[in-house]
């Protein structure tokens, strides 16, 4: 006998009830899940702070909102199931399909349990609020106080298609100690510059007063030399013309 599935679905108002049969050489399991159409089982905007968390570069998983269990069906699945690859819950060697089965439920209940979650085998909001963690834990992009130049070399950078590698050091990285040397080289230069110009303005200024003060000794001498001749002057006009006669002191 060929295994088969088959799965139909009853909407209501406010409720939808899946039913999903799957059938096998020898046994045959049925999962009916009660769940409000529009219900979500994710932390405050989530969806948003994984969009923010791709645009800094971090490798997000869109696992949607909504409760992930044994025989749903979707692109959240398939998301779901590369991250728990990714993680080593999952086997590598099993295909990504998209359907949640028994092996993706006891790969989440491993999750679970490395990550101290009740193992209900759910993808939830529990499950949703500890991978957000995760993922803002390892985000190379973390918007934590950064060095000068770019990542931190102790993040772990991964992929969606294997196991997580270290981060390659690149030129991003040693340019803090770049701009660092730069940043000390034109401080050290300015410094330079203005003991220059300090002893420029001292030369000149000592030089001004030098000028000022040959300047002053110049004019006192002329003045000396003034009086001098003012002093001779008057000495010539009171000294007796020796031509005149002197008086007879016969007389």
């Amino acid at each position: 006998m060929a295994s088969s599935h088959s799965s139909f679905h009853l909407r209501g108002p406010r409720t939808c009830i899946k039913v999903a049969a799957v059938a096998d050489e020898t046994a045959t399991s049925v999962s009916i899940v009660p769940r409000l159409a529009n219900e979500e089982f994710a932390p405050p905007k989530f969806e948003l702070q994984l969009r923010s968390l791709r645009s800094q570069g971090a490798v997000v998983h869109q696992v949607g909102t909504r409760y992930l269990a044994l025989h749903d069906y979707g692109p959240d699945v398939r998301e779901l199931q590369r991250f728990l690859q990714m993680e080593g819950s999952f086997p590598k060697s099993q295909d990504v399909t998209g359907y949640f089965g028994p092996l993706t439920e006891q790969a989440v209940k491993e999750w679970q349990m490395t990550h101290n979650i009740p193992s209900t085998g759910g993808f939830g909001l529990q499950s949703r609020t500890v991978y957000l963690a995760q993922l803002k834990h390892a985000n190379p992009y973390k918007s934590e106080p950064r060095r000068l130049g770019g990542r931190s070399t102790e993040d772990t950078l991964v992929t969606s298609t294997g196991p997580a590698v270290q981060p390659v050091v690149c030129a991003a990285d040693n340019s803090s100690y770049t701009y660092a040397f730069l940043g000390m080289f034109a401080k050290t230069v300015a410094v330079v510059a203005l003991f220059i110009a300090a002893l420029r303005l001292s030369k000149a200024y000592f030089q001004r007063l030098r000028a000022e003060e040959e300047q002053r000794a110049m004019l006192e001498a002329d003045r000396e030399l003034q009086v001098q001749r003012y002093s001779s002057m008057l000495n010539k006009d009171r000294k007796p013309d020796s031509d005149e006669v002197k008086p007879s002191a016969e007389l």
